[in-house]
């Protein structure tokens, strides 16, 4: 599917015209029309109407349908019922009606006497919230930003949304196995329908880089920082974004620390529709703060609706490698599956040293001699011992340092066993919680 968002408008007039897209031509009262049209079935145009649009008191001799009329002059006779409800009247705009959707988001400025208050942030997350769910109903392929219509502030807003949302998208496609192509196009400038053909440029492609670095830190789950910022009173939702901020942290670190053994050790698969679910209810939650005043638009910090997002988004991402890796939580895993499983990881992940200073860390551990002149294979058998047993060392304790330094191998915090020739290990029962601070520590 192909998803083409523009700023919608009403004007005195909104005749058809003339627009050119690589020399065919389509009559259409907006550039998203004709553009939809160029594309076919599998396009779908959304318009984004600013609320305060209706208010305009040039609109009362407007050359518009005798219905269409009507909802105007009843928007300028009481502003205020208007703003009680504005879906209605949109529903009624004849562009509405040949659009595939459309949604309303807050203004700034005065019109008619009524002082709209809302903040530039604001209207981004109405607009990127609105992306986000329609991409997690149905994952469209294509996106066109449709730049030709709007004051500057709403084309800036529509962009800025945008960038963030390509982020989001792109965090959930490390494996680049739903790959989405977003163009930004406009229109020649139409000023008063003194040209004949209009054409529309749609060549400008929006590239953007995810890095894997995490959206949140350590600090935003500590005392449900983030999470009660985002839920508001809703309590369910709280929890729900804490346990999967916690584990989106855990997960993220043992990656970043290069330590896969974690990957095994804790449960994370079962996250992946809490993860969904969590951010419909984000949405929904936001959407009904968000309109239930058009007027004066509540205090939103859009910082930590991105971070959120952005970071759910991550975690889904992360969520459907491991799956499709099958890695999961086992109670024993052999060495020779981890590094088969983190070398692809870490490809797809785009971190190749990782993968070397891994095997590395586990030649030094299968071949090192100790003091008896045996390697780790020679020493151990098929009974579950701690590590530290047959390594050179005095210390019972486990050392964060030790611990990061060698990639969760560390001596004192490792159980092993040979079955046959292979090698297997897994964590301590009784340490599993130290592990777990260590990770969030090292974020």
């Amino acid at each position: 599917m192909k998803l083409i968002y523009q700023i919608g408008r009403i004007e005195q007039t909104m005749p058809n015209l003339n627009f050119l897209i690589n020399r065919q031509s389509f009559s259409s009262p907006l550039s998203s029309f004709a553009l939809r049209e160029y594309l076919g079935n599998s396009a779908k145009v959304i318009l984004i109407y600013p609320v305060s649009l209706a208010i305009n008191e040039k609109l009362i001799n407007a050359n518009v349908d005798e219905n269409f009329k009507i909802k105007i002059k009843e928007v300028l006779s009481d502003p205020l019922k208007y703003l009680n409800s504005p879906a209605i009247f949109f529903s009624e705009h004849p562009h509405s009606k040949r659009a595939d959707d459309f949604f309303i988001v807050h203004s700034i400025g005065d019109f008619a006497g009524i002082r709209f208050n809302s903040t530039f942030d604001t209207i981004v997350l109405e607009i990127f919230i609105d992306l986000v769910k329609r991409y997690m109903e149905n994952k469209f392929s294509e996106l066109y930003i449709d730049i030709s219509s709007g004051h500057n502030i709403y084309v800036s807003v529509l962009l800025e949304a945008t960038r963030n949302f390509v982020i989001f998208q792109k965090l959930q496609n490390w494996d680049n196995a739903n790959p989405m192509q977003t163009n930004i196009i406009f229109s020649d400038p139409i000023l008063g329908y003194s040209k004949n053909d209009y054409e529309i440029h749609i060549d400008y492609e929006l590239k953007l880089k995810a890095f894997f670095s995490s959206p949140i830190s350590k600090a935003d789950i500590d005392c449900f920082n983030l999470s009660r910022k985002i839920a508001f009173e809703t309590r369910e939702l709280k929890h729900n974004c804490q346990k999967i901020f916690e584990n989106f942290l855990l997960c993220f670190s043992s990656i970043k620390n290069n330590t896969p053994l974690i990957l095994y050790t804790f449960n994370f698969n079962d996250d992946t529709e809490m993860v969904k679910s969590t951010i419909e209810n984000i949405i929904e939650n936001l959407r009904k703060k968000i309109s239930s005043n058009w007027i004066d638009a509540p205090e939103l910090n859009k910082d930590d609706y991105i971070k959120t997002f952005l970071s759910l988004s991550f975690y889904l991402g992360i969520l459907r490698i491991l799956k499709k890796l099958n890695i999961e939580k086992c109670e024993e895993i052999s060495i020779d599956e981890i590094i088969k499983k983190a070398e692809f990881l870490y490809k797809l992940f785009n971190l190749p040293l990782y993968i070397e200073l891994l095997k590395h860390e586990i030649r030094n551990l299968i071949e090192g001699r100790g003091l008896d002149g045996k390697t780790l294979k020679e020493k151990i058998n098929s009974e579950w011992q701690i590590l530290g047993k047959f390594l050179y060392g005095e210390s019972q304790n486990i050392v964060p340092r030790n611990f990061l330094a060698h990639a969760g191998f560390e001596r004192n915090s490792i159980e092993v066993k040979r079955q046959e020739e292979k090698i297997y290990v897994r964590y301590r029962e009784d340490i599993i919680e130290k592990i777990r601070k260590i990770l969030f520590n090292s974020l």
